[in-house]
């Protein structure tokens, strides 16, 4: 019988919860994705490509018109400099952030995981033969936990993960919080900060997403993960990037080359039409969802208000937490399950995105990137609790 590289990993929480709400035929307010679609014009213009770009393969590092939008569109906002050349296209976010891992970790070698969080991390790490560290964040927004995180660093210590805005805490890291990032590590140029990012056009009450890419003291050492499908309603598409100066962005390349080579070369020429559309007509700032999200956030925070249910009003991304103490005390995954037999709900728990997950956790995470319909009809079953 083989041996398995990753014997402790089973399906992954959201495939589970995913495949829950299907059997029962429940409101799926669990995986995050959005249950409506794109905007028409960013459809019409990959329909274009498909009928008029090549068919073969792309560059390894991605369609160049593409990269040198999004050179533009990371400049604009972060005030960079950043050229095609720091920009990588690939299969998704959470390639990048495999490759990633697979380019700087060495056997033995620890990665500093902020608990809770996405849950790839772990197991990248793992495949890589590297040691998880995780750092427990600060409830109930689960920020950074500085002293934590300083006291975490050993001389084995090769990257430590961030993302912001935070999923599933949903915290944004401020500028402050990045300084104080970079003071920690200012006599440890060795260490490789991944800052996963892809909620960055989602975030609330007027506040703003700092990319590591904008710090000095980091940016250097940095590499930053986006995803296209979060940006744009479809998560389907599984196309990302990654972004890093020299000579950071050559060592991950040379593991994303051997990976996927190259992405769907067609997506890219239409995304960078569509993207070059909008710098002409309507400006980068267009590509902001912080609005459009806040009102779905604002109805579901509101609606759980009225229930036995704690929610947890989210700064960033479209994700929100939710105690569930004053209901029950069962563990996250049997009230999950419960409340997805009893009123057709489907949520996810938050201890599977824990690798050390506190002891009587009791959080529930909602996903409201949902018609209004949808969350109409998910606030009329959750009134029941």
């Amino acid at each position: 019988m083989h041996r398995s590289k990753l014997p402790d990993e089973g399906i992954t929480i959201f495939a589970q919860m995913s495949a829950l709400a299907r059997k029962l035929n429940a409101i799926n307010l669990g995986q995050g994705f959005p249950d409506f679609t794109p905007d028409k014009t960013i459809i019409e213009h990959i329909r274009q490509a498909f009928l008029n770009s090549t068919h073969q393969y792309a560059p390894m590092k991605g369609n160049e018109k593409l990269r040198h939008v999004l050179a533009e569109k990371i400049n604009y906002f972060q005030k960079t400099n950043l050229t095609e050349n720091n920009i990588t296209i690939t299969a998704g976010a959470t390639q990048a952030i495999f490759c990633a891992i697979t380019a700087f970790v060495h056997p033995g070698d620890e990665v500093i995981i902020l608990d809770p969080g996405y849950d790839s991390y772990r197991p990248s790490v793992l495949f890589n033969s590297g040691v998880p560290a995780p750092v427990l964040s600060t409830p109930p927004l689960f920020k950074p936990d500085f002293n934590k995180i300083k006291d975490a660093i050993t001389d084995k210590t090769r990257i430590i993960i961030v993302n912001t805005p935070n999923n599933p805490g949903t915290h944004i890291w401020t500028k402050q919080d990045w300084e104080t990032l970079a003071e920690i590590l200012s006599d440890r140029e060795d260490i490789i900060v991944l800052s996963d990012e892809v909620y960055e056009h989602i975030v609330f009450d007027g506040r703003k997403h700092v990319s590591v890419l904008s710090i000095d003291g980091l940016k250097q050492r940095a590499i930053a993960v986006y995803s296209f499908g979060k940006t744009f309603h479809a998560t389907g598409w599984k196309i990302g990037y990654a972004v890093a100066l020299e000579p950071v962005i050559i060592e991950f390349d040379k593991i994303h080359q051997y990976v996927v080579y190259a992405v769907n070369n067609v997506m890219q020429e239409g995304l960078a039409s569509y993207l070059e559309w909008v710098k002409q007509t309507k400006g980068f700032d267009s590509l902001d969802q912080s609005h459009f999200f806040e009102k779905k956030r604002d109805f579901l925070y509101n609606a759980l208000t009225n229930t036995r249910l704690k929610p947890i009003k989210p700064e960033g991304t479209y994700f929100m937490l939710a105690d569930y103490s004053a209901l029950s005390q069962k563990s996250d995954m049997e009230f999950v399950i419960d409340l997805a037999h009893q009123i057709g709900v489907v949520t996810i728990p938050l201890s599977p995105l824990f690798i050390n997950p506190p002891e009587n956790l009791r959080m529930i995470r909602f996903c409201f990137a949902k018609r209004e319909e949808t969350l109409q009809q998910a606030v009329e079953k959750l009134s029941l609790l």
